[in-house]
């Protein structure tokens, strides 16, 4: 909790902050839940750990095994949604892991996971796509699901090496 208290308050608006805030607790509450089952996750390559990429970006992003994974925290399960930014900027993880914050903020149950080609793109608005509970794959098949995952490799033409590096020089900026 105070990693996630930490996490925004050099920023200046309020809804940055607290963004910040869901994201880092809801990587530290999926990273907890995780180890409890015997799954090591890591958020040392995380996004989110750096300030000028959570401050520009929703994202919360940990990794487990080879797989990247990018906590979606709700307050309901009737509300998950995912940045359209995500995809915009090529960041989508290989997963979506989404757990549902129970009231005292101490704790969340992980409610489902999705891959980003599972998303319906019709169901949006300007800034969201959103994520209906009943698509989510259930919490029992994260340990099947890692165990055969295979991550393809996507190769990068000129185009591709060009672009990602106008990206970096748009976020340094």
């Amino acid at each position: 909790m105070r990693d996630s208290k930490l996490s925004g308050i050099n920023f200046k608006e309020d809804l940055v902050k607290k963004r910040a805030f869901i994201d880092v607790l809801g990587a530290r509450l999926a990273m907890k839940y995780l180890f409890s089952r015997k799954m090591e996750a890591s958020n040392i390559y995380s996004m989110y750990t750096l300030q000028k990429v959570l401050e520009k970006f929703d994202i919360a992003d940990i990794y487990l095994n080879n797989i990247k994974i990018d906590v979606r925290l709700v307050f309901s399960p009737d509300e998950i949604f995912i940045p359209k930014s995500q995809f915009k900027y090529e960041i989508t993880p290989d997963i979506y892991m989404v757990l549902c914050l129970n009231e005292n903020l101490s704790s969340a149950d992980f409610i489902g996971f999705f891959e980003p080609d599972e998303i319906d793109k019709s169901n949006c608005n300007a800034d969201l796509y959103f994520v209906t509970q009943e698509s989510l794959k259930q919490p029992d098949e994260l340990k099947s699901f890692v165990k055969n995952f295979v991550k393809t490799e996507k190769t990068l033409d000129e185009n591709d090496k060009t672009r990602a590096k106008e990206l970096f020089l748009n976020l340094i900026d």
